[in-house]
């Protein structure tokens, strides 16, 4: 079954949550997050 059919289907996301806004904000909350978690990786650094 493709994620098209899940969807129509009334499973995935929104039926957890009730709406498509907490599991899209989520996400970019995470992809902010992993954005400024990048600034302190120092990859010329080797481990101690």
């Amino acid at each position: 079954m493709n994620p098209v059919d899940r969807v129509a289907l009334g499973r995935g996301p929104r039926r957890l949550t009730g709406s498509w806004a907490i599991p899209f904000y989520g996400s970019i909350g995470l992809l902010l997050l992993g954005a400024s978690l990048s600034f302190f990786m120092h990859p010329d650094r080797p481990f101690k």
